[in-house]
């Protein structure tokens, strides 16, 4: 059977618009019997980022940001029946998680979101109704991968023992809140139960050249499900709705092309910056290599003035030494020139006797073995 595809928010919507199969789906996904299920007029898509607008709840753009529709469900339970408020939002494309929240805490501030009950007197008594959120999702979770439905469910504990405990308070159920996730490209081939057999409706592996339809296998969705595949067939025959996806496509293209300008924009700078940080790192290692080089020269600088250190000081100590050998010398010198004086007294005083004693100059030279002027002199210096 060929059916519109679901996950065109047009589409969706289309499908949910129809309470019955609405009921069918919301309560295959909770795994509970919905009773009743009443569309609240709060059909919404969130704002962009970086607005503090509302959310907008008139005409929304469909394809581009989160889509929420909510519900106010009847459940069946084993102990009666509890009412619920179903929060069913969609999403396409990778989108901030903050759009999720800022639509959830809205929910919760909601006035409107109460049911009367009655208090242990019986007296009548408001309270907010238990919030269950139901994510459908076009891409894939960062860290769960090939999980097609994932249930998040509130346990209550004894803290001081561990035991579960049974019984659940209106207090902590108006204040917590259960959630389903459900990974559509996650459903691909996957009919492992009659959740995701009835699920494979939103299984993108069955679309064809037009993904704006999808070709069901016959039997593979269980015949209780059928109002929900009729309702998706008859939307191939709504030229509005087929009109409008063509509109997403063209959109989400749109943002596809601008987000491929941006990374590419970003790649750009970041290529860049790493180029700046690059030539930065061979400066700095021509720098330091430079410094390594001057630290040597250094280093050499500081040997060579400390071989010169030692060479002066040799140096010092050998002029010491000279200065000693010179004094020494003059010492000597000295007192050879007073022995030579006394000599010279000493010859100068025999040459004297001898004249005295009338001795002649020749005989005198004669006998002191010098020349005759010598004796002379030494006769003329005694005078």
């Amino acid at each position: 059977m060929l059916i519109a595809n679901p996950l065109y928010d047009v589409v969706f919507k289309f499908l949910m618009e129809d309470l019955e199969s609405a009921r069918l789906l919301l309560g295959a996904i909770l795994g509970e019997e919905i009773l009743e299920l009443e569309f609240r007029p709060t059909e919404a898509i969130a704002p962009k980022m970086g607005e503090e607008s509302e959310f907008e709840f008139k005409k929304p753009i469909y394809g581009l940001r989160p889509y929420f529709l909510d519900f106010s469900a009847k459940i069946k339970t084993p102990y009666g029946t509890k009412l619920t408020l179903l929060e069913v939002q969609k999403v396409k494309i990778p989108t901030d998680s903050f759009r999720f929240r800022g639509y959830l805490g809205r929910q919760y501030a909601d006035p409107g979101n109460f049911y009367f009950d009655e208090d242990e007197n019986g007296n009548p008594i408001k309270r907010p109704i238990p919030i269950i959120n139901i994510y459908f999702l076009g891409y894939d979770l960062e860290n769960i991968i090939d999980v097609p439905v994932i249930k998040i469910e509130r346990l209550y504990w004894d803290a001081y023992s561990g035991e579960p405990i049974a019984q659940h308070d209106p207090f902590i159920e108006c204040l917590t809140h259960d959630c389903l996730v459900v990974c559509i490209k996650a459903l691909k081939d996957k009919r492992r139960n009659e959740l995701e057999a009835l699920l494979s409706v939103f299984d993108q592996s069955q679309a064809g050249e037009d993904a704006h339809f999808l070709e069901l296998k016959q039997g593979e969705i269980p015949n209780k499900y059928l109002p929900i595949m009729q309702r998706l067939h008859m939307a191939t025959h709504e030229p509005e709705l087929m009109e409008q996806m063509l509109y997403e496509d063209m959109l989400i293209s749109e943002m596809e092309d601008y987000i491929r300008m941006q990374v590419e924009h970003e790649r750009a700078r970041t290529l860049e910056a790493l180029k700046k940080a690059d030539e930065f790192f061979h400066l700095a290692q021509q720098s330091n290599n430079e410094k390594v080089a001057l630290e040597q020269e250094k280093e050499e600088w500081g040997k060579e003035k400390e071989e010169l250190g030692k060479e002066k000081e040799e140096l010092s100590k050998e002029k010491e030494e000279l200065s000693k050998e010179k004094e020494e010398l003059s010492k000597e010198k000295e007192e050879l020139s007073k022995e030579q004086e006394e000599s010279s007294k000493r010859f100068s005083t025999i040459a004297r006797v001898l004249f005295n004693e009338g001795k002649d100059l020749e005989t005198i030279s004669l006998m002191m073995n010098l020349s005759v002027d010598s004796v002379k002199d030494m006769l003329d210096q005694g005078e």
